[in-house]
């Protein structure tokens, strides 16, 4: 189901509305410099319209980055009980690569904002899916601390390679850094989670 589903037209409306306008303003300004003000005149809404949806504009900025995200989790949910459990993994990977190099400008603008704690929590939340899944397939019973330390780490190494690949002039292509990625996290994350390896750690 879409984050957005569920709004009204009207609230729906005006998310758009607002998110395109802070988009437009992102290719004018610094960040940093871009207002409240600045963001409901372009987009024709009053301040009081913009706190009803947001609490600020790094939650705006937040709003967009889920809605480019969530449609390919949306994939993902749905080829996660696939019988080969790395394929999946591998097709996400490289969703997400395409999807940050086609919104390079709003990554990098977000990333600059000291938002990479918000995009580690919404990975966070992502790898933790995939590892409960890892872990069913695998029919093994993982201690929760194992998948909270585990889905944060490959959170904060994610951000922190997506960082470094929009910052390479000379960077590998989406598909190059999907199978790159899957390929040094999925293997060993099967070995580890299937033959239950970390869960001695806090028994």
């Amino acid at each position: 189901m879409s984050h957005k589903q569920g709004l009204d037209p009207r609230a729906k409306r005006s998310r758009e509305w607002l998110s395109n306008a802070l988009l437009e303003l992102i290719k004018e300004k610094d960040y940093q410099k871009i207002s409240i003000t600045d963001i409901t005149d372009r987009a024709g809404l009053s301040r009081p319209t913009f706190y009803l949806h947001y609490k600020s504009k790094n939650e705006l900025l937040m709003d967009h980055i889920d809605s480019i995200f969530h449609p390919i989790m949306e994939l993902y949910y749905r080829m996660k009980d696939a019988s080969d459990i790395e394929q999946p993994g591998v097709f996400t990977m490289t969703k997400i690569f395409v999807a940050i190099g086609e919104n390079a400008e709003i990554f990098r603008t977000a990333l600059q904002a000291g938002a990479d704690n918000l995009l580690i929590l919404r990975l966070h939340e992502y790898n933790q899916e995939y590892l409960y899944n890892l872990a069913r397939h695998c029919e093994m019973v993982i201690h929760p601390k194992v998948i909270q330390l585990t889905s944060r780490y490959m959170a904060g190494a994610f951000v922190t390679t997506f960082r470094n690949w929009l910052e390479d002039p000379h960077r590998a292509t989406p598909e190059q850094m999907g199978a790159y990625l899957s390929r040094i996290t999925i293997g060993l994350l099967r070995v580890a989670i299937c033959n239950g390896e970390l869960n001695d750690i806090f028994d």
